[in-house]
């Protein structure tokens, strides 16, 4: 039977997970969807509504991440199994993860060419993270190997 320990573990890894895929999402949908249906430029009322979701994704995917890696983070870490090579990509995932932040926060108005480039920077980002976790996962499981 499942331990709470494990229960919680596994919530904290589809947490970090699904929030994610949730802001790259949104990026990929504004940048691949939105913007091209308008010419790069969608009207006023719409790039409003975008920036109002936009900011509460980011928000909630702050708190999410902070809270949920921290978590995973002391829980990898406690095991022993995670040597100098996972220490040094996961300080650089943290590094990508906290300029990706930066970027949301200041491109979150931006408009035309700007907004583009800052959206493009951001899932660039996303996706480096994401290929970042599969590497880390990979090294961890290694070490567990006999």
């Amino acid at each position: 039977m499942a331990e709470l320990s494990d229960v919680l573990i596994v919530t904290m890894r589809w947490l970090h997970t699904a929030a994610a895929a949730i802001w790259i999402g949104v990026v990929a949908l504004e940048l691949l969807v939105v913007l091209p249906a308008f010419d790069g430029e969608p009207p006023p009322a719409l790039r409003d509504a975008l920036d109002v979701a936009s900011r509460e994704i980011v928000q909630t995917a702050l708190i999410v991440f902070l809270v949920s890696g921290a978590i995973l983070t002391v829980e990898r870490l406690s095991r022993g199994a995670a040597g100098s090579w996972y220490a040094a990509l996961l300080g650089l995932k943290l590094l990508l993860a906290i300029a990706m932040f930066q970027l949301a926060f200041r491109f979150r108005r931006a408009t035309g060419q700007r907004r583009v480039l800052g959206l493009q920077w951001i899932g660039g980002l996303g996706v480096a993270i994401l290929f970042l976790a599969s590497a880390l996962k990979w090294i961890y499981e290694r070490a567990l190997l006999p």
